[in-house]
């Protein structure tokens, strides 16, 4: 039996020591490689999740009225086309020119910026009264537009819905530092689509809004026109003699009132 004596187990334990150290360093050193991987996935992480945030306010940036903060006119004919492509499967949709009437005229009086914070107190009374799936979209100049989900006379409820919140409160602007309220009425045109009876293009809607906003403006402004079915065009005014009350007349299509 081989003894091992003292002086060579001390001389043994200093390599021992020294391996032992050596694999804690190392153990050590990978917890920390393990640490910093993860704090850079994590931060990796953040990083693209900010990427994400600022490409999706970019895109809706992009798709937004700089003034108003309407959608733009450029995504309107994008989404008629798919509306009707839903219409065709069975879902109404409605599209309603909203012209406001004689604009041109808050431009020439009080200017521009004046007109701008009118147009966009507008715009926000549109907004707020439409439903969350509805959109508005800024046409051009004094036009908007909104794209419904529904036909007939519930869009035509919807039409006059809003042409109450255009007209049915003043507007508050500042003239020469001292507050002034005018009042604004818009002719809006209700372009439905029943694809049971026929096919229609994206133009061909926008279109038809528009021709009803006119015929609108030549009944004589501040009211809701529509197509009745029979050939004629449906005009819903105030009463001229009792204002808070709406009344229907009937006029002949005529063809386009351009």
């Amino acid at each position: 039996m081989t003894e091992v004596h003292e002086g060579e187990a001390e001389q043994e334990n200093p390599q021992l020591n020294a391996l032992i150290e050596h694999y804690i360093k190392m153990g050590t050193a990978l917890k920390e490689d393990r640490l910093s991987i993860e704090e850079f996935a994590q931060q990796q992480a953040q990083s693209d999740l900010e990427k994400d945030r600022r490409t999706a306010i970019a895109t809706e940036l992009s798709i937004r009225d700089s003034l108003t903060g309407l959608y733009s006119r450029s995504l309107l004919r994008e989404d008629i086309e798919q509306k009707l492509g839903e219409a065709r499967r069975g879902k109404p949709v409605s599209y309603l020119m909203i012209d406001l009437d004689e604009f041109k005229t808050i431009n020439d009086q009080y200017g521009h910026q004046t007109g701008d914070d009118v147009l966009l107190e507008i715009s926000k009374r549109l907004s707020k009264t439409l439903r969350p799936y509805d959109r508005v979209y800024r046409y051009g100049g004094d036009e908007i537009g909104a794209l419904v989900d529904t036909t007939g006379p519930h869009a035509v409820g919807i039409g006059e819905r809003l042409r109450s919140k255009v007209f049915g409160s003043p507007i508050v602007i500042i003239v020469e530092g001292e507050e002034k309220e005018i009042y604004v009425s818009a002719s809006i045109g209700v372009g439905s689509f029943n694809p049971q009876t026929e096919a229609i293009s994206s133009k061909e809607l926008i279109k038809r809004g528009d021709d009803l906003s006119y015929h609108g403006k030549r009944a004589g402004r501040n009211c809701t026109a529509f197509y009745d079915g029979s050939g004629k065009v449906g005009i819903i005014q105030n009463d001229p003699n009792n204002p808070s009350t709406a009344i229907t007349k009937y006029v002949p299509r005529n063809g386009s009132p351009k």
